[in-house]
Formats: C-alpha cells, sequence, structure tokens
C-alpha cells in the first residue's frame, strides 16, 4: 500500500477544541485490505453517503458503495481491480470536492468498474475449533427465539438505534428481590418493574401489555406464561407503568439474573428487562490467619462464612461477578476474575500482584483497604482489612488445587458487568457476550455473514469497534481454520 495523505474528518473544525474535547480517535478514509477481499473505505466529514458521489480512478463507483455503519458516516467500496490509485469524494449539493484521497501508489493500469455488491459472497464458511458452548446451544434474540440471521449487518456507531417506536416506554426500574430457599420474596412477594410513561400513546401501550416470558441470562425461555399484574400509577416521580409478578414460579425459584420478555397487544412489540433473585443468606468474609497482617505487594486470603451454613459461589454458572477493591488513597479499581482474585468454594484469594500483562500490584499502598464482591444471586459482602509496612518476603504462588481450580475455571463461561441490587436503564435489546465461549472447543463449522463480518472487519482496521463490532471479530479470529466463500 502507498503513501496516503493525512485526510482526517474533522481535523481543522476540532483543531481549537481543548486537549480533552478533542476525539480520542480521528477516523479517515483508506484502502483496507482483509486477506480475502479489498476494500476503499470512506468516512465523511460531514453528513452521509445520501450527501456524497464516490469517484475511483475517475468513476462514480457510488451505486456500488454500502453502508459499514447505520448513518452511512462510514462506507465502503469493493475494489474492482488490484490496485485503484486514487479515491475523490464530491458533495452532491454543490459539486465541490471534499476528499481527494491517494490509495496506492504508481499510475492506475486497469479499467475501474463500479460492481454490483449482490456479486459477493453471502456467507463465509469456517471451519475450525467452536467452543462447546457455540456448538450445542443456538444463541438466542430478546424474545427467546433461536437467533439464526443477523436483524442488521450494519453497526450503531453514533448509538442511535430504536428497537421500538415512539410508543413503547422504555425507561425501566426494578430492584432486587431477595429469596428463600423455596423462592419465595422475603421481604416482598413480588417482583415489581416500574416504567416511566411519559404520554398517552405509552400509556396504551402499557395498558396493552398482554403476556410475559421469563427467560434466563442466556434468553432461553424458561417460564412462558408467568402469573402478573399490571396498572399505571400516578407517583411522585410521575406516572408509571408498574408490572408485578408473584415470585415462587415455576422455573424461577433459584438465585440468578433473569430476563423478562414484555408484550403489547397495542404495538405487537416486545421489550426485554432484566432483574435479579437474591439469596437471603448472609455471608461474610474472614481474613485467614496465614495472611493475617500482609505486607504491599502480598495476597490476602478469606474464607467466605454465612451464619446458617450455605454455600457461597458453587454455582455450575454463575452469571456475573463484579468485585473492587477500595485502596487508602480513596482510589477504587475494578478486579479482573483470575488475574487479580480468586474464588474456590468457601476460599477468596486477593492476589498482591496482577497476572495481567502490567504485574499490577494490588495492595500497594500502606493502610486500610475495602473489598467489595457482587456476585448475581448473592447479596453484597464488604470487608475492611490493612496492609502493614515493611518487607515482603512471600511469594505469590498458587497451591496445586488452587492452580487446579484455577485452570478449570477458566474454562467455564462468566459474565464480568453484574446486574446492580437496583437496576434502572433504558431498554436496548443489549447485553453482556460475555458468557459466550469458553475454553473448552470441538471441531466444527461456522457461518458469518459475509456483509455483516467484512463491515465489522473494516471497523477494526480503522480502528472504530463498538462492542457489537467487536464481538463479531473476536469471534472470527478465534475460529481460524479453513474458509469457504458461499
Amino acid at each position: 500500500m502507498g503513501p496516503v495523505e493525512d485526510d482526517r474528518p474533522g481535523k481543522n473544525e476540532d483543531a481549537s477544541k481543548p486537549e480533552n474535547e478533542q476525539p480520542e480517535k480521528e477516523l479517515k478514509s483508506r484502502m483496507v485490505h482483509l486477506g480475502f477481499a479489498d476494500f476503499v473505505t470512506v468516512v465523511f466529514r460531514r453528513g452521509t453517503l445520501a450527501d456524497h458521489e464516490i469517484y475511483v480512478d475517475g468513476v462514480n463507483v457510488t451505486e456500488a458503495v454500502r453502508k459499514v455503519d447505520d448513518a452511512g458516516r462510514v462506507v465502503k467500496w469493493a475494489s474492482t481491480v488490484a490496485s485503484p490509485k486514487e479515491l475523490v469524494v464530491v458533495n452532491k449539493a454543490d459539486g465541490s470536492t471534499e476528499q481527494t484521497l491517494r490509495l496506492n501508489a504508481g499510475t492506475a493500469s486497469e479499467t475501474v468498474t463500479p460492481g454490483n455488491p449482490e456479486d459477493q459472497p453471502d456467507y463465509i464458511l469456517s471451519r475450525g475449533r467452536v467452543s462447546k458452548f457455540d456448538y450445542l446451544l443456538a444463541p438466542k434474540d430478546k424474545e427467546g427465539r433461536d437467533r439464526i440471521l443477523p436483524a442488521t449487518t450494519t453497526f450503531d456507531l453514533l448509538q442511535e438505534r430504536k428497537e421500538n417506536s415512539d410508543a413503547v416506554t422504555t425507561q425501566f426500574y426494578v430492584k432486587a428481590v431477595e429469596i428463600n430457599a423455596e423462592g419465595k420474596g422475603v421481604q416482598k412477594d413480588n417482583i415489581v418493574i416500574k416504567f416511566n410513561v411519559e404520554n398517552e400513546e405509552q400509556k396504551k401501550w402499557f395498558e396493552g401489555i398482554d403476556s410475559l416470558k421469563i427467560m434466563n441470562n442466556e434468553n432461553w425461555p424458561v417460564n412462558q406464561n408467568p402469573t402478573f399484574t399490571k396498572e399505571v400509577k400516578d407517583t411522585k416521580h410521575g406516572k408509571n407503568g408498574i408490572i408485578q409478578i408473584p415470585t415462587g414460579q415455576d422455573n424461577m425459584r433459584s438465585r440468578g439474573i433473569y430476563r423478562v420478555n414484555i408484550h403489547s397487544s397495542y404495538t405487537n412489540e416486545t421489550v426485554t428487562v432484566p432483574f435479579e433473585l437474591v439469596s437471603s443468606a448472609k455471608f461474610s468474609l474472614k481474613q485467614r490467619v496465614e495472611t493475617a497482617n500482609p505486607k504491599a505487594g502480598e495476597r490476602v486470603q478469606f474464607n467466605v462464612e454465612a451464619s446458617g451454613g450455605e454455600s457461597f459461589g458453587n454455582d455450575l454458572k454463575i452469571d456475573s461477578m463484579r468485585v473492587t477493591l477500595k485502596k487508602p488513597s480513596g482510589k477504587v479499581v475494578e478486579l479482573k476474575y483470575i488475574d487479580d482474585f480468586f474464588n474456590f468454594g468457601d476460599l477468596f484469594v486477593l492476589y498482591g500482584k496482577s497476572s495481567n500483562e502490567e504485574k499490577t500490584v494490588n495492595t500497594d499502598e500502606v493502610g486500610v483497604y475495602t473489598l467489595t464482591l457482587k456476585y448475581s444471586g448473592y447479596q453484597t459482602i464488604k470487608k475492611k482489612f490493612e496492609v502493614y509496612p515493611g518487607q515482603s518476603f512471600l511469594k505469590e504462588e498458587d497451591s496445586e488445587t488452587e492452580w487446579n481450580a484455577k485452570k478449570s475455571a477458566r474454562s467455564k463461561p462468566v459474565e464480568i458487568d453484574a446486574v446492580s441490587s437496583a437496576t434502572t436503564g433504558s431498554v436496548s435489546g443489549k447485553k453482556s457476550s460475555g458468557s459466550s465461549g469458553g475454553g473448552q472447543y470441538v471441531d466444527g463449522r461456522m457461518v458469518f455473514d459475509y456483509d455483516l463480518l467484512t463491515n465489522a472487519l473494516i471497523l477494526n482496521e480503522i480502528e472504530a469497534l463498538n462492542e457489537d463490532a467487536r464481538a463479531v471479530v473476536k469471534r472470527f479470529f478465534r475460529h481460524d481454520g479453513e474458509r469457504l466463500h458461499l
């Protein structure tokens, strides 16, 4: 690839902004080589694809240009020649040239044709390692149905995608519910979901709610027809639509994160909201004698104890876990499972030195720390402990039992973002994909939508990935093997 001009969108407009207001990365148009295909990628300074015409080596290729993101701010053209030389972007309104970009060195020796996007493959069939999780369990959509094809192949870089019409109320609040061993509510009998109702259309949508579906955190339906009540009520916070779901119903008696899909006959649309059932068992951390006087850089070990003798953290799969450490200086850091801490049965270990690439020292300050644990389905645990001055003589080594347990844990899917004790938010249909994958693999085949995959890989090349595109890229590169274009 030859020299590329510095043609960053928005360069002049942002030059006078303070440093802390500058964008982290300014995208620019460029030639992108994906290995199996070449694309000319255009990032517009102003406007979108609808406002421009695109020329490659003097040929108008606009009719064959396709969006990479929803808005059409980033677009792609599948090159019909081996080495296109020049890109020109023209403003439709006044015919002015907005960008002129050298793509490759040398003189054009081939005649560019626009080409037809319909001639590109529909899918890429890849053969190689597939995680057992992906191989055995089909992913589900927000309504609990098998998700076979993508709903769209472009990505929402500006976070403007709307999943529902304006009639659907999507601002919600739901508090975690404490349950006993039988799955019944301890302090209250119902799961209460509150929606903001801002206008008459949203009121009609809420009043039209006719069915709920309870799903687990992977969107697998566990109760297709739960009992519930609904009402619209004026509160000090405005008009609320309130849904109450009694606890103790079929397949929702265990602690953990669930998702409820709510359908309204008014617009035939649904929204999906997470909620959490929390065990009533009270757990605490007790510092073990062997690490009772830790020095800076040393690990600290705890026993996880319950007043009623209940077990902690021994579930087949914990939906999510979040562990934070507040240091004596007041700095709060979020710890990573296995790198910074480990939990096996009633043993919890905070590592003095992380196993991450930076080899971060977690217990680097002398003074009082606060360790906070929030596992899905369990109440929050907080523990204060002190790190003392003096030289450390302990080695950061795992026992054989701990090493074997960590090896096994690496193959188990765990989400890092926990649903907090009171969940509030806006329904978007997105959820963390951290539970996908795992460390156990089988030989298998995976089908990638060609347009979706190339869009994600292009965003990766121009360093503009969002969460969804990053998930596609990770899965593609993790699944290396023979690939066929279909």
